[in-house]
């Protein structure tokens, strides 16, 4: 298996951190997407890939403009222990399985750790520890991982050192 490199997005908000990724999706990590002329080459890399976020809302906006009937959002009662192509909010990431992802996204890192650290057991198997215990297997599994944050903090600087991973850095210039 191929370790592509990680990539931390620090760019500020409304910089395109979130087009750039959909379209990076598209372009490598969807089968038979459309060759833009005028972008990069697409290289399919892997189909199965999680995107990770704090809400409910971000969720919902990113199934839309993602816009593709292979990905499953985590609310609409799929089993998601078996989606390949996954949405979901932090605090339901306990009920995955243990597939092993192409790409691992996570939107907004300093606002899903802030989430993850104050989430309390609702119900068996859940909460911060088992939340906490998956993401760890994600992030160690998953060939490629992105981040996308405007707030370079140290709850992001944590999570990178916990899981040692050293991200190549990206900052789009407005």
């Amino acid at each position: 298996m191929v370790k592509y490199p990680s990539t931390c997005d620090t760019t500020e908000m409304g910089g395109g951190k979130t087009h750039q990724a959909i379209a990076f999706i598209k372009r490598e990590h969807t089968r038979n997407s459309p060759q833009d002329i005028f972008g990069p080459r697409n290289i399919f890399a892997g189909a199965t890939f999680i995107i990770i976020l704090h809400r409910i809302t971000l969720c919902l906006a990113l199934f839309d403009l993602l816009a593709d009937t292979d990905t499953m959002l985590y609310s609409d009662g799929c089993d998601v222990s078996k989606c390949k192509r996954l949405i979901i909010c932090i605090d339901s990431l306990w009920k995955i399985g243990h597939l092993v992802y192409d790409i691992m996204w996570i939107a907004e890192v300093h606002e899903m750790i802030g989430a993850m650290c104050q989430l309390k057991q609702k119900s068996e198997g859940g909460g911060k520890w088992m939340v906490w215990k998956k993401l760890l297997h994600i992030m160690s599994t998953t060939k490629r991982t992105l981040f996308k944050t405007a707030q370079a903090d140290a709850r992001r600087e944590c999570l990178l050192n916990e899981t040692c991973i050293q991200p190549q850095w990206q900052m789009n210039v407005q």
